[in-house]
Formats: C-alpha cells, structure tokens, sequence
C-alpha cells in the first residue's frame, strides 16, 4: 500500500482545512458515537473502526495501542467481545439521497449561514457504512437484535454532526448537520459449540448503514476542522487520548490522530507503525489556530 505522503491531497495545501473531510470524519464520530450507545451503552472502546474483513486483526491492534508505551502489550490476541467493527465501504460516498434534498439554489448560490454572515454551498450526499457486532455469548445477541428490531421499525435515527468554520481573525463558528441513520441488520447462522471450539466462530450480525447528509462545497474564506469539543470527547471516550503528547500542539496531534484512525487505516505494516511515523505529520502552520 502507498504511503499517506504519496496522496495527491496532502502536497501543498493543507488539507485537515477542507470541509470534505471534516464532513465525512465528523460523520464518522457521530455513527461510531452512536453505535456505541445502542450496543454497549455508550461504550466506545468496544466499536472499532475496521471493514468486516479486518475486524478481528483491527480489534487486537486497537487494544494494544491503548496501553501505554512502558508497559507490554500482552493483549494480542484477546478480542474482549463483545465489539462491533464499522468503516466506509469503498464505493461508499455518493452524491444525493433518498430524500429529495436535492435544489439548485443550495447548489449553485449556497444556504445562507447566520454564524459566518455568508451563503454556503451545499449538495445532499450518501455515507455508506459495512458493520459487524461480534460477540460470544447468546444473551449479547439477542440483545443486539432488539436493539436492531427498534432501530429498524421506529421513525427514522436523526444523529447530528459538528463541524468548526475558522474565519482569518482566529473567529470560530460551529456548524450543526444533520445525518439521518438508516440501517439494515442480518442475522448469521447460529454455530454450534464445534464450531466455536474447533474454528472459534462467533455470533455475528452484519449491518448496512447508511447516512443521507450534506456536503459543504470549497471555503475560500474560512478553515474547517472537527468541533474541539466533539474531537477530545471522541479521543477521549474512545481511549485514543494516550496518543497525543504533551509536547507540541495538542490540538493539531488530536486531529492528527483522527486522521490516522480513519485516512491512514489502509496503510501497511501494523497499527503501531502507522501510529509512529504519521505522528509526526502535523498539519501545517496555518492550520493551527
């Protein structure tokens, strides 16, 4: 796999500054917030971001990282299910939605913005999501299910997405988004005890997760990043916070690490590895306020 350095994106311009991103990595905060919350009661450090293929080697990277450096990392290999894995499929942003948001004023001359005295254009778009919730136990299942039978047959999950707009004074607006979560559940086989103690399969529900939202065009006039609130309570809850140090910018390593955990997953070598050299790339100067 290339280097993160090797994108065409990273040369030159700073891009942790382009609404794109923030859009799509602030809508990824808010679905692994949220499927912590109906799973695992607002667990994060049981989500982890992984396509279904790579779940279970994610996972063990995952909880490894989250012990400190001095210490040995003698936890590969244990999964501490239950856990669910989510990521973007690869054809997974499309532009529209089912909805009909679609409008050529939005598009053409842009939503007037009261917190940045301006017009913004926007353009509805679809985030699609693979998931997996693992766990071992029947209980943990059925649970889930329930979870999924309400998800699935109740009005519709409206989850919100904060996006910070920085004007060149330093001045910083926060943007709210909406995100509408829609999700189709399926349940696997259920295995029997051989199975689980000759090929160590588990109890699995695979999800199809899609988010009908809004896409901001390119801002001349202001930078975005991740709402600094929503970022360290993220980093936080989800036990990355240890990956930041206390020398340097704290909130351009934060946003780094954000970056790494959903940009730089398709790296080679391992987690660790990704984790040290991409620390190292902070944002330009003019990114950080």
């Amino acid at each position: 796999m290339p280097d993160v350095n090797d994108s065409f994106i990273v040369r030159g311009r700073p891009y942790f500054n382009k609404p794109f991103f923030n859009n799509v990595l602030s809508t990824n905060i808010a679905v692994y917030k949220y499927l912590a919350n109906i799973f695992f009661d607002g667990d994060m450090q049981r989500v982890v971001w992984a396509s279904t293929d790579m779940m279970f080697r994610k996972r063990q990277e995952q909880l490894a990282e989250r012990k400190l450096d001095d210490l040995p990392k003698d936890n590969l290999g244990i999964l501490e299910m239950p856990f669910c894995s989510f990521r973007i499929t690869q054809d997974g942003i499309q532009g529209g939605t089912q909805r009909n948001w679609w409008n050529p004023a939005l598009y053409a001359e842009g939503m007037w913005t009261e917190e940045l005295g301006r017009r913004i254009r926007i353009t509805p778009a679809t985030i699609n999501y693979e998931a997996c919730f693992c766990c071992n136990h029947d209980t943990d299942l059925y649970m889930a299910q329930q979870s999924q039978i309400w998800d699935k047959t109740g009005p519709e999950t409206i989850i919100e997405s904060f996006v910070d707009a920085i004007a060149p004074d330093g001045t910083v607006y926060t943007l709210k988004n909406i995100v509408i979560y829609a999700v189709e559940p399926h349940a696997n086989s259920m295995f029997t005890e051989r199975d689980w103690l000759e090929k160590n399969k588990i109890q699995t529900i695979t999800l199809d997760i899609s988010c009908q939202t809004w896409m901001m065009a390119e801002d001349k006039y202001h930078r975005y990043a991740i709402t600094k609130k929503v970022l360290f309570d993220f980093l936080h809850g989800a036990g990355y916070y240890n990956l930041i140090h206390e020398e340097g910018n704290v909130d351009s390593q934060a946003e780094q690490v954000v970056w790494n955990l959903f940009m730089g997953d398709n790296l080679s070598g391992s987690s660790d590895t990704v984790q040290s050299n991409n620390m190292k790339q902070i944002p330009p100067k003019d990114y950080v306020v």
